[in-house]
């Protein structure tokens, strides 16, 4: 995998929270679009991965 660039970083003066975004670089692997069954299969992964809110 390739760094995309320089993080960007805000002020913010609201309640904390931490937000990570990410996107596949579909051109990476020769890929137009994500199907729907591979949707599927990965989005029960991301609710494991991600932490629980308080």
């Amino acid at each position: 995998m390739t760094n995309a660039g320089t993080p960007q970083i805000l002020l913010y003066f609201g309640e904390d929270f931490t937000k990570i975004t990410f996107s596949v670089d579909l051109t990476e692997f020769n890929v137009d679009f994500l199907a729907k069954d591979i949707v599927q299969i990965f989005s029960p992964a991301v609710f494991l991965i991600s932490p629980p809110n308080s």
